[in-house]
């Protein structure tokens, strides 16, 4: 059911729309309430048609960036020494015993995004994290189109490490977090989009806070926004009609084996 909702419910879903569009065209049916079902179509379509402005589209990404300001130097991420993307799909094609992987233009743009930090903060290790979503046993992990796509835009192969095992964000947490230890390592920058950003920074605290075992330490916290690379491309998909609210990225800058409950800052 997780993985259905997570795949279905995004505003841009044809699924999502239908699923709100529903209850009212029940309404318009049910004489006594057929006035609500009217108001109830009229709000879904005119919430639509704000969102598929780029003023409504940045407006619904700033209330869940809360309000983080971006990285525009290497001081600013304390020391960073890697850059973890998370994974967002991808679409593995086969045939005749081979296999091909791509990323999703959401996951995309966070590759754009880990690209240019690469270069800000001196060529940090990245970690392209993803296991295999798909129920077949033969698909290839989103890591590895995360891999090809990084290697795409630059980032040179033998600074990317493969998180191959997770199957959602809490797994993505608790493994990101052994690598890091293996390698003596703490903070770090997380790549991620507007609509999981939230959640990423709670699953990533509740694992630092129950696992670790020494006494948790306020968090340091850095987020950017979209890089104009990204901006661009979620601009240009705006004008081809395509909704993805989701396509700004964010970063969150964290020391990850100390991360309290008490907040950011």
């Amino acid at each position: 059911m997780l993985d259905f909702l997570k795949a279905n419910m995004r505003p841009s879903n044809i699924a999502c729309i239908l699923a709100l569009l529903t209850p009212g065209t029940v309404l318009l049916f049910v004489p006594s309430l057929a006035r609500w079902g009217r108001r109830w179509v009229g709000a879904v379509v005119l919430f639509y048609a704000l969102l598929s402005t780029q003023a409504g589209a940045g407006l619904f990404a700033r209330t869940l960036n809360g309000g983080y300001q971006p990285i525009t130097s290497a001081d600013q991420a304390r020391g960073a020494k890697v850059v973890v993307v998370l994974g967002a799909g991808s679409l593995n094609l086969r045939a005749a015993g081979r296999q091909l992987s791509f990323v999703t233009a959401e996951a995309g743009l966070r590759v754009l995004e880990a690209a240019r930090l690469f270069e800000l903060l001196n060529a940090p290790l990245v970690i392209a994290s993803g296991g295999a979503t798909e129920h077949d046993v033969r698909a290839a992990p989103e890591s590895a189109a995360l891999q090809r796509a990084l290697i795409a835009v630059g980032v040179p192969e033998d600074r990317i490490l493969l998180e191959s095992e997770s199957k959602n964000t809490r797994d993505e947490a608790i493994v990101v977090k052994r690598m890091l230890a293996e390698r003596g390592l703490t903070d770090f920058v997380l790549v991620t989009s507007p609509l999981h950003m939230r959640r990423s920074l709670l699953v990533f605290e509740q694992q630092a806070c129950t696992r670790s075992r020494r006494r948790p330490t306020r968090a340091r916290a850095i987020v950017a926004r979209k890089s104009v690379s990204a901006q661009r491309a979620v601009a240009a998909a705006q004008r081809r009609g395509v909704l993805r609210v989701g396509g700004a990225n964010l970063l969150l800058a964290a020391r990850l084996a100390g991360i309290g409950r008490r907040g950011y800052g």
